[in-house]
């Protein structure tokens, strides 16, 4: 099972959302993180039981892509 599937229709309208955060596009970076949280903190979990590791893990990851 891929925790990161998308169809044909949501791939397009992630890739302007990837081009608007790379243009900086702070709604942009929301609307990733909103289509990709659930499915980031499920996987987390998955490998690590500490809840609070895992979304620590997450904001660095949303602080990484941001910078």
């Amino acid at each position: 099972m891929s925790y990161f599937y998308t169809n044909a229709l949501e791939d397009k309208s992630i890739e302007s959302l990837w081009s608007g955060l790379r243009s900086g596009d702070k709604s942009a970076l929301e609307a990733i993180y909103r289509q990709f949280i659930h499915d980031l903190f499920s996987f987390g979990m998955s490998l690590h039981a500490d809840e609070t590791l895992v979304k620590d893990a997450i904001q660095d990851v949303f602080i990484d892509i941001w910078n």
